[in-house]
């Protein structure tokens, strides 16, 4: 899940908790430090360029793996850096 309730930001079910949890994250700055960057930390780890780019490195060899083609990992990678 992207957003982790409590620690990553706040999931609201009503207009009234929406408020409470904005109003929690106005007062305390200490909270919208922790959440914030925890928030950044997840998205960096989850999105970053090399984890995105290595998850669709591995896909490509699931892929290829199947098809029996011989192309693989490192010369998938070289070949995209070309």
């Amino acid at each position: 899940m992207l957003i982790e309730h409590g620690r990553t930001g706040f999931f609201a079910q009503s207009e009234e908790e929406w408020v409470t949890f904005l109003g929690m994250l106005v007062e305390d700055e200490g909270l919208r430090e922790r959440v914030g960057r925890a928030a950044r930390d997840s998205a960096l780890a989850r999105f970053s360029v090399e984890t995105v780019a290595q998850a669709h490195v591995d896909f490509f060899d699931e892929i290829l793996a199947r098809t029996d083609s011989g192309l693989h990992g490192a010369e998938l990678r070289e070949r995209a850096i070309r």
